[in-house]
């Protein structure tokens, strides 16, 4: 179980935006963990729709990017996401943070009424030096 909890230090991260006690957004990093595809993590992020805009995701975002540059072992070089295809603003708000449109998971999304829906991909490359350089400019 050790092992466990030890591995998963370098290839999972958290983090959680708080406002009077509740979790407000969250973020989350995870390194895929078959040999061929360990260099890739995925993505998640959430924010209360009423605290969208208010610069709470590009918070978590940075501070999940930041981790992959400096966990020791992480060896992660592409991070991945999806976006739903109508949410212009969560993809504009990618985008800005260097993520690229790569291709689409088709019939990968179901809405509430069961209708499936395409999902763009997105990418973005990390480098080693991208932290360093994120601390000394801002």
């Amino acid at each position: 179980m050790a092992e466990q909890l030890e591995n998963n230090e370098e290839r999972l991260c958290y983090a959680v935006a708080e406002a009077d006690g509740r979790v407000v957004a969250y973020g989350r990093l995870e390194r895929f963990g078959p040999a061929q595809i360990r260099h890739v993590a995925a993505v998640a992020l959430g924010i209360t729709p009423a605290l969208q805009g208010l610069g709470i995701g590009r918070a978590l975002m940075n501070y999940l990017l930041d981790w992959v540059c400096s966990a020791p072992g992480s060896r992660i070089t592409r991070a991945e996401l999806g976006v739903g295809a109508d949410n212009l603003r969560a993809g504009n708000f990618y985008a800005s943070l260097g993520f690229e449109l790569e291709g689409q998971r088709r019939r990968f999304h179901r809405d509430g009424d069961g209708r499936h829906g395409p999902v763009p991909r997105s990418v973005r490359a990390i480098g080693r030096s991208e932290a360093r350089h994120r601390k000394i400019m801002g």
